[in-house]
C-alpha cells in the first residue's frame, strides 16, 4: 500500500471529524426533540432501525418513527463513550458507535447501553447518516440496573421485556463461551 499525501491525510482527518460531529449532533437533537433536525442527518434515502426490526427508510418515515417513539418520555440523555469510523477515502465510511442513554418515562429513569453499526454518506459535501441500526446491551429501568442485567431478558422498554442483542448475538462471544466455563447471564 502506498503511502498517503498529506493531502489524503488531512481529507481523512476532516472526514472522520465531520462525521463525529455528525453522531453528536444526532444525539443533541433528539435530547431536543428537534425532529426536522434529527430527519436532516440522514440521506434522504436514509434508514434507521433496531438490530431486530426492518427499521424505517426516508426522511419522512424517519420523522414519525421518533415522534412515536419520544412520546412520552420527559426527557432523554445521550452521550457517545467510543466511536471507530472506518474511512479509506471518497463519499462512504462506516462506523460503530458506543453509547448510553438515560431517559425519564412514566417516573422512571430508563437507562439504555448500545452501540450504533452505521453507514456514512458524504451528500453535497456534508456528511450524514445512510443507515443505521442499533443494538443493545441492556435498556431497564433503574431500579432493575443491578440485578437486571445478569439476565438474557435485559430490554425492558417499550413492550414485553425481550432478549437483549449484545452481546448474545456475536459470533466471538458465543465462541469464547463454548470454549470456557461456558458462565453466560442466568
Amino acid at each position: 500500500m502506498a503511502a498517503l499525501t498529506l493531502e489524503e491525510r488531512v481529507e481523512r482527518i476532516e472526514a472522520k471529524s465531520e462525521i463525529a460531529d455528525l453522531v453528536t449532533r444526532y444525539g443533541m437533537a433528539v435530547d431536543d426533540r428537534d425532529i426536522e433536525a434529527v430527519a436532516e442527518l440522514f440521506t434522504v434515502d436514509g434508514s434507521f432501525g433496531h438490530q431486530d426490526d426492518p427499521g424505517v427508510a426516508g426522511r419522512d418515515a424517519i420523522k414519525r418513527y421518533y415522534r412515536d417513539r419520544l412520546d412520552g418520555l420527559v426527557y432523554s440523555y445521550h452521550f457517545t463513550h467510543n466511536h471507530l469510523i472506518d474511512y479509506d477515502g471518497g463519499d462512504e465510511a462506516t462506523g460503530v458507535v458506543s453509547s448510553h442513554a438515560e431517559m425519564g418515562h412514566d417516573g422512571d429513569l430508563k437507562i439504555a447501553a448500545m452501540r450504533y453499526h452505521d453507514t456514512y454518506r458524504r451528500v453535497d459535501g456534508r456528511w450524514c447518516f445512510a443507515r443505521r441500526r442499533l443494538a443493545f446491551f441492556y435498556f431497564l429501568p433503574a431500579p432493575d440496573l443491578v440485578a437486571g442485567h445478569y439476565h438474557e431478558l435485559r430490554k425492558r422498554w417499550p413492550g414485553e421485556p425481550m432478549m437483549a442483542d449484545l452481546p448474545e448475538s456475536l459470533d466471538s462471544y458465543r465462541e469464547f463461551v463454548s470454549t470456557t466455563s461456558g458462565t453466560t447471564v442466568a
